[in-house]
């Protein structure tokens, strides 16, 4: 799926890469939504604040780390028959979301009043 033409957004489900670790599910979120310490970390102008599933930690993406889960699903539409790796699991659960948004924006509403507690 090309970038250029479906950019983006808040709200998006996505598979995203930092540094060291493993690609791995993420919604994009709206930057005032971040806890004060992440927003506040130095970042490029072509990246997108994320909070990866389940466990809730947020940060900055860059937009080259950034794969759409759409994309992702219609090249291989069942995730969950992918070889059994750490995050076959967290695949799953952003499948799940994806086919079901609605389903994680109670969570969703947790992490965030938790994120800006610490």
């Amino acid at each position: 799926m090309d970038l250029a033409r479906n950019p983006i957004v808040p709200g998006d489900f996505v598979l995203a890469k930092l540094k060291g670790y493993p690609s791995w599910p993420a919604m994009v979120v709206f930057p005032e939504t971040l806890p004060e310490q992440v927003a506040c970390a130095r970042h490029c102008a072509a990246s997108h604040a994320v909070m990866f599933y389940p466990d809730c930690d947020f940060a900055w993406v860059e937009t080259a780390q950034i794969q759409l889960i759409r994309a992702r699903l219609l090249e291989k539409p069942n995730l969950v028959n992918e070889p059994e790796t750490d995050s076959k699991m967290a695949l799953s659960s952003a499948e799940d979301i994806f086919r079901h948004p609605g389903s994680f924006d109670g969570e969703y509403r947790v992490c965030r009043q938790n994120a800006h507690q610490d």
